[in-house]
């Protein structure tokens, strides 16, 4: 419930700032100029790596910042009269774009190894002999099978790729399992067997996870949360 309440106060915020910003705007009392920046899909960016780094996704969300800023440079460049074009834009703020993606994919991986070395395994490997998995997929694609007796969360981020991953042959440990997804320009799909109790908390941006099937589970002692966050890309529960 906190959880919730947190996230629908953030979300009432920017819809109060976006019409404040309008109707400033349309009065006369703030520029045109400052407006379209503002409300833009680059801003959208930069405010998605700041929920980013409040859920402590740290690399995540100073990637999607950078990215951001980059994108919006050109706009701020005609309001604040500072030399940026088009042209600079290819020489310069692409090979940043490309650095930080290659940046999100060394620490990424070496977080991981860092902190949960003993919990997860990289990429291919389905699971760990604790049941958890870690998908790291950047311009690449992955078509896995479960095939451990216990499923016990873990993560899967994917840029410009996509993830399919087949839960039906495995089951939930007693509570609650945490399924972290974050992918940008990609896709995610699960195979989740029809009795299995879910719930999807889906933070997207020209995005977003449904599930699709006929039943949404019947037991209440396993649960399996999804916690979604998809930037022009979605995924779906079959």
């Amino acid at each position: 419930m906190e959880r919730n309440h947190s996230k629908n106060f953030l979300l009432g915020i920017v819809f109060i700032a976006v019409g404040v910003v309008y109707l400033l705007s349309n009065l006369g009392l703030f520029p045109e100029a400052w407006k379209n920046i503002i409300i833009s899909w680059q801003s959208l960016i930069i405010l998605w790596s700041a929920i980013a780094i409040y859920k402590h996704h740290y690399v995540s969300g100073l990637v999607l910042a950078l990215i951001g800023i980059c994108f919006l440079l050109p706009e701020l460049s005609s309001v604040l009269g500072f030399g940026y074009s088009e042209a600079t834009l290819d020489a310069i703020s692409w090979p940043i774009i490309i650095i930080a993606i290659g940046l999100f994919i060394i620490f990424h991986r070496h977080n991981h190894h860092k902190f949960h070395h003993d919990n997860y395994r990289i990429k291919s490997n389905v699971g760990s002999k604790d049941g958890k998995i870690d998908y790291n997929l950047v311009m690449n694609g992955i078509d896995e099978i479960f095939l451990e007796p216990v499923f016990r969360g873990g993560e899967i981020s994917t840029i410009m790729g996509g993830a399919k991953l087949d839960l039906r042959r495995t089951s939930l440990p007693e509570g609650d399992t945490i399924l972290k997804i974050s992918s940008i320009c990609g896709g995610v799909t699960l195979l989740l067997p029809l009795d299995w109790n879910v719930k999807v908390n889906s933070d997207s941006i020209l995005g977003g996870f449904g599930d699709h099937r006929h039943t949404n589970g019947v037991s209440n002692d396993r649960r399996l949360i999804i916690e979604a966050s998809f930037i022009l890309g979605g995924g779906s529960i079959e």
